[in-house]
């Protein structure tokens, strides 16, 4: 069973403090937190992960709190893939807290799965006095009485919702009954919803990017519980980073083809499976065909000197369609310029090969945006004083969209040299 997968952002807060994110750590700043779901979608069925939130109360108290901030509804954002609130099936909530599960009622024919531990504990806390508030701050308080209502299942442990996608319990992690979803594809493999598990790659790839595991800050459950999850979470991927999706990351738009709506809120495509209804056609070549060719033919024109050793890297990949990194750029091509697969090697643009190279060498830097932007570095930085990587985040941050690839990027590199 083959399933396409996307993580749709339906809004932001601009400064959340990283000592939110990471337990022990009160001198990492502030950072962008996206607000997202899932959307899990075969040829029959079209799941949620999750369901996000709308509530200009609340709009209004995390504006005030963390500065610019930026929202729409879920629904609308599913309305831009194509997908319509009766069209979901099935709702698969990672744990009751209100920006997760605050939608349910949008989608009335939807079957609910959570666990019922998360369900029973949240019940027993609001029995509680008042100062054991913290238990229950974040909860979503009349789900138990909407799943009552409606077609729900609260599950015990692990449970298979259909042929590759499996529920997963993380107790007494984020929550008392949190947990997380997996999503098995037979031609691309397993994929993991962790839900508030794991706010950022770092929790599970190091601050420093060394491997140690750094706990989640906003947590019912303990710290040693919860490491014991990640490193079991990072075993059911084979260690793939990458493979675990979270919802609060803005790293996603780096390291998966991403679309925007509005100019700021995303869409990312983690897996395209064939025969699932999708806004643009999957139509993949075939190895060693003429279109992987031409790709392969951009990646060895593209960035001659500073980058060399990974885009011949990537150009030697794409001869092999099947590549990870090829098929990452054909799909983010696909997403944002539909008409370049009629011709890759005159349409395709910048940001498509830059973000396969980057995540192929798993590198930190951002992906660029375009030629046009990249030629503007050059002209203002003729000294050659700018990094490759600073010139990367300058170019993601200017937002610059447009040219398809030409001399400009490698007069760029070149100057870098």
């Amino acid at each position: 069973m083959n399933y396409s997968i996307w993580i749709l952002e339906y809004g932001f807060v601009d400064r959340f403090p990283a000592s939110n994110i990471f337990a022990a750590q009160p001198n990492e700043g502030h950072r962008r937190m996206p607000y997202c779901f899932g959307l899990v979608r075969s040829a029959d069925r079209c799941v949620l992960v999750d369901t996000g939130f709308v509530d200009q109360t609340v709009y209004d108290r995390l504006t005030a709190k963390y500065g610019y901030t930026r929202w729409r509804a879920p629904v609308d954002m599913l309305a831009a893939v194509g997908v319509q609130p009766e069209q979901v099936d099935t709702i698969l909530l990672t744990h009751n807290h209100f920006d997760h599960a605050g939608c349910v009622d949008a989608f009335p024919d939807a079957h609910v799965y959570i666990q019922r531990r998360e369900i029973d504990r949240y019940l027993a806390a609001a029995a509680r006095p008042g100062r054991f508030e913290f238990l229950t701050r974040f909860s979503q308080a009349d789900l138990p009485q909407r799943l009552a209502a409606r077609r729900s299942t609260l599950v015990e442990g692990t449970f298979e919702v259909a042929p590759g996608i499996e529920l997963r319990p993380a107790y007494d992690t984020h929550t008392a009954g949190s947990q997380v979803v997996a999503v098995t594809n037979e031609v691309d493999g397993p994929w993991v919803f962790a839900g508030d598990n794991v706010y950022s790659y770092e929790n599970v790839e190091g601050l420093r990017g060394d491997g140690v595991l750094v706990p989640i800050a906003m947590s019912t459950g303990s710290a040693t519980t919860w490491l014991d999850f990640a490193d079991g979470l990072l075993e059911s991927v084979g260690r793939e980073t990458r493979r675990i999706l979270p919802f609060h990351e803005p790293a996603v738009w780096d390291r998966f083809p991403t679309a925007t709506v509005d100019g700021e809120l995303h869409i990312a495509e983690i897996s395209l499976a064939a025969a699932t209804p999708a806004s643009s056609p999957r139509r993949d070549p075939p190895p060693g065909s003429s279109a992987s060719k031409s790709l392969a033919r951009v990646a060895k024109r593209w960035a001659p000197r500073s980058c060399a050793r990974v885009s011949a890297r990537w150009a030697a990949r794409t001869a092999d369609w099947t590549s990870p990194p090829a098929r990452n750029a054909f799909a983010r091509m696909r997403m944002t310029k539909p008409s370049a697969y009629r011709s890759p090697y005159v349409s395709m643009n910048v940001s498509a090969l830059s973000n396969a190279v980057m995540a192929a060498e798993r590198s930190p830097a951002r992906s660029w945006t375009s030629a046009r932007s990249a030629y503007h570095v050059a002209r203002f930085d003729r000294g050659g004083s700018t990094s490759v990587a600073s010139i990367m985040r300058s170019i993601s941050m200017a937002g610059v969209t447009g040219s398809p690839p030409d001399m400009a990027v490698a007069q760029c590199l070149a100057s870098r040299g």
